[in-house]
Formats: C-alpha cells, structure tokens, sequence
C-alpha cells in the first residue's frame, strides 16, 4: 500500500520540475494538488464503503429475524466502521505527502492518530450500545443491570485510550505511561472512588439479585418509594407514585437498607400487620343459638 501512495503522491513535482518550475513553487503546488487529490480520494472511499456498509447491512437486517444487526444500524456502527477506512487512508498518506515538512508531517500525524484512536473507541462504544439494547430486549436480561457493566467497561477503554492519545502527543512509551499512572494511582482511585463503589455495588446487586428493574423498593433516607426505572454504574433511578423521580447512589443499595416489595407483588395477596386492643371482658363463650346461626351463614 506505500508503495501505491508513493506512487500516486510523488509523480507531479518531477513533471513540474521538468517544466522548468522553481524547487519551491513546484514544492509548493504539488503538495496542495496532492492536498486536494486526498481529499477527492478519501471521500470517494468513505461514500463508496458507507454505501456497501449500510446496503449490506440492511439486506442482512431485512433476511434475519434477530434484532441484533437492526440495532447495529439505528446506532450508525457501520457509517463510523465506514470513516475508519479513508482515515486509515490518511493516516498513512500524510508522512508522503509532506515528507519534506517535517514539522507539519509531525503535527497532522499526531491528530490524524488521535482521532483514529477516538474513532476506534466511538465504534466499540456504539457495539456496547448496540449489545445494551439487544439484551434489554431479552426477557432474561431486561432486569439486569447491564447498563453498570457497559459503563465500566468503557471506563477502562477510556483510560487506555487516553493513555494512548498522551503517548502519541507527547511520545511517550507505554511502560512510561504505566509508570506515571501507578505513581498517581492513589489519586485515581480518588477520583473514581464512587464509580468503584457503583460497580462492586452493581455486581453484588446483580450476583445476590436485590434490586432488578421493575422493583417497587422504598428507600426512606432518599425519600424513594415507587419502582426502579434504570440501574447504572453510579446510580439508581426510581419513578416515585406521584410520578416524580429519586436518585440512589447504586453502592447505597448495598451499604444500606431499603425494602424490596417483589416477594409480595408476585403473591395473591399482601400481609398486613396492625394492633388491635381487645377488652377482657368482652370475651365469651357463644351460646347455641349464636352457633346454629354462623353454621347458617
């Protein structure tokens, strides 16, 4: 593939050389046609696999009966699988074509990789967006707090990604990285203390199955009382019966106590318990009488 860049980007400043044009205005004008030759190249590819992306995808939809790849399209998976390509394309473009610019070639080298790293983890962030969804729409799953755990792991994508874009900006090695965030890791941890929480909250949540979506739990330190809308890694939604909405922090659920009325909306009925005072004296015996009339009953 170089070697066709080579080709393609290096065969006008010779011919303008050969009309007798200066070295730095045949420098000049070769960069800034090949400038715009990359341009015209990248879009033709980024419409011509956007267009085979998006077709194959709906003729895949429309000849499956899972949802899974309908999903895949209304999160626009395809079209950003579609830009990665011609970026790719630039990516390996720019050192040819400013070659002699070393100062510019180091620049747009640097942002063209940054931006595909962010290109790389917006596609895996819309395929856990895409898997999200598809598994809410499983019975088995559509109570569990899946939103924690595609939180988490986009987290950790994150972290390695912007360690990655730090190592390109300012070329740092990895291990140099890794070094610098084990020295600042106290402060790390920190800062996410609530989102650890959140996720050791959700797996137990998960695991010992306390709270599941659609539960009627009542919280009276938050003032909660109505059903559990949404489980995520640093809180939990619950719509109150006046139609107004609480805000749990999702370690809370596990920290303090809160009731969880599932046992008795899946029952026939519901116990009440009350106290009653009865006198003494109005205890009897039943006479005959009383008797033959509540057999009759």
């Amino acid at each position: 593939m170089n070697k066709i860049l080579e080709q393609l980007f290096n065969f006008l400043y010779p011919i303008f050389r050969k009309w007798g044009l200066g070295y730095s205005f045949a420098s000049y004008l070769s960069l800034v046609l090949n400038i715009i030759i990359l341009i015209v190249l990248t879009y033709a590819i980024y419409m011509f696999f956007r267009f085979l992306f998006v077709t194959a995808m709906a003729i895949i939809a429309l000849k499956t009966k899972t949802k899974f790849d309908d999903l895949i399209i209304s999160n626009k998976t395809v079209i950003y699988i579609a830009q990665l390509i011609p970026f790719t394309l630039i990516y390996k473009s720019v050192p040819i074509i400013l070659k002699r610019y070393d100062y510019w070639e180091d620049i747009f080298g640097k942002l063209v990789g940054v931006y595909i790293v962010l290109l790389v983890l917006w596609i895996i962030r819309t395929l856990l967006n895409t898997t999200q969804d598809y598994l809410k729409q499983i019975p088995r799953y559509s109570d569990k707090p899946v939103d924690s755990f595609t939180q988490v792991i986009m987290i950790v994508l994150w972290m390695f990604g912007i360690s990655v874009i730090i190592s390109k900006l300012f070329g740092i090695s990895q291990k140099e990285m890794l070094t610098i965030l084990g020295a600042v890791s106290a402060i790390i941890i920190l800062i996410f203390r609530d989102t650890i929480l959140g996720f050791v909250a959700s797996v137990q949540v998960a695991i010992n199955d306390m709270v599941r979506i659609g539960d009627w739990i009542t919280m009276d330190r938050y003032g909660a009382d109505g059903d559990v809308i949404e489980i995520n890694l640093a809180t939990v939604k619950v719509r109150n019966f006046d139609n107004t909405t609480t805000t749990i922090p999702t370690y809370s659920l596990s920290s303090d106590s809160f009731h969880n009325w599932r046992g008795m909306l899946k029952s026939d009925g519901r116990r009440i318990k009350r106290h009653i005072l009865i006198k003494a004296s109005t205890i009897r015996f039943l006479e005959d009488k009383e008797l033959d009339e509540l057999q009759k009953i």
